[in-house]
């Protein structure tokens, strides 16, 4: 009777060690978005936009031919995640994966608010893009046919690409933790080449980046209290792609 009712109490306070001591992955969570938070704020806080061009200006006119050939890779890698979502999706619905499956429509699903809220605020916004508004911007950027679909992609803030690629490596580092670093890399890659050809400005990426961090946690947060069979994190799928990648 003893030995269990001291249990008991050695099961108690081992639960209110836990409630009060998070887990490093929860504090590296909350330093992130706390980031995340800071960096929207510095972008907001440069609205006359001064600062924000004296730093386009400077990255932007820091040149070189391999810096060109570079930009180009990495402005257009943010739709690098969305093929492997769609492979993933389609992966596990045939194959009848569902972790595959869930993976893929957690990754479509943050890509679709990560869209919606870049899109309102640049209708809200409309700043002019640096190409088309600073004589002394330098870059290959043109509009494309995306501009034509969504008439709001000809405005600069928030830079949209960096927040479809910042949110991607959340999503991308839920599953594969251990490749994480070299998904942030790029995401920050994909920042500094969106300046350097001209599309956005540093802001524009700040706050970008800001908005993928925070949409990032935050989907993988409500799509895991609404379906806990949506936890990519503890039902992570093994994909091929990926399988083959690990072993380069």
């Amino acid at each position: 009777m003893k030995l269990a009712i001291m249990e008991n109490r050695a099961k108690k306070i081992a639960d209110q060690a836990k409630a009060r001591f998070s887990p490093p992955s929860l504090f590296i969570e909350r330093g992130v978005r706390g980031v995340s938070i800071l960096l929207l704020l510095f972008s907001l806080s440069s609205a006359d936009y001064n600062l924000d061009q004296r730093l386009f200006l400077k990255i932007n006119g820091c040149r070189n031919a391999f810096f060109d050939g570079a930009s180009v890779v990495l402005s257009d890698i943010a739709i690098l995640p969305n093929v492997i979502y769609v492979y993933s999706l389609g992966y596990g619905h045939f194959r009848h994966n569902p972790e595959a499956r869930n993976f893929g429509k957690t990754g479509l699903l943050v890509d679709a608010a990560v869209i919606t809220v870049n899109q309102s605020i640049k209708t809200v916004v409309k700043r002019e893009r640096p190409k088309f508004a600073l004589p002394e911007a330098e870059g290959d950027y043109a509009d494309d046919f995306v501009t034509r679909i969504l008439p709001s992609e000809k405005y600069s803030f928030p830079s949209q690409s960096a927040s479809l690629s910042m949110s991607a490596a959340v999503v991308l580092s839920a599953v594969y933790p251990d490749w994480s670093a070299y998904f942030y890399s790029l995401a920050v890659l994909n920042g500094w080449a969106r300046i350097y050809r001209a599309a956005h400005y540093p802001g524009d990426v700040l706050a970008g980046e800001a908005l993928g961090l925070g949409l990032g946690f935050g989907m993988l947060a409500l799509i895991k209290k609404a379906d806990t069979d949506m936890d990519i994190r503890n039902n992570k799928p093994k994909l091929p792609i990926f399988s083959i990648a690990k072993r380069f």
